[in-house]
């Protein structure tokens, strides 16, 4: 999922969230364990695939929204974790 993340992280963001190259290639050997991992797995189940899909998508999105949020108000830190806190709570009782 990680590997997917910032895969989707780039393509919301565009290339300026580009990691370093010494990044992208601690993620080969990634790619590679997953691929062999699930390599002789009898069975593929499209529900497991699409959930692992939103997780990532889900994620990618929360990063690149929060960066922008981050940049554009100059909100840092401690504090940017406290606002995005209180953000969820909100939602959550609403939700409820």
């Amino acid at each position: 999922i990680n590997l997917i993340t910032v895969l989707f992280t780039l393509i919301l963001d565009g290339v300026s969230a580009l990691p370093s190259a010494m990044t992208l290639a601690s993620l080969v050997p990634i790619a590679f364990g997953i691929g062999m991992a699930s390599w002789n797995s009898p069975t593929f189940e499209w529900i497991g695939f699409l959930a692992a899909m939103l997780s990532a998508t889900s994620q990618a999105a929360l990063n690149v929204s929060s960066k922008r949020v981050m940049n554009r108000t100059g909100v840092k830190g401690s504090e940017a974790q406290r606002s995005m806190v209180l953000v969820a709570l909100c939602i959550c009782l609403i939700m409820t």
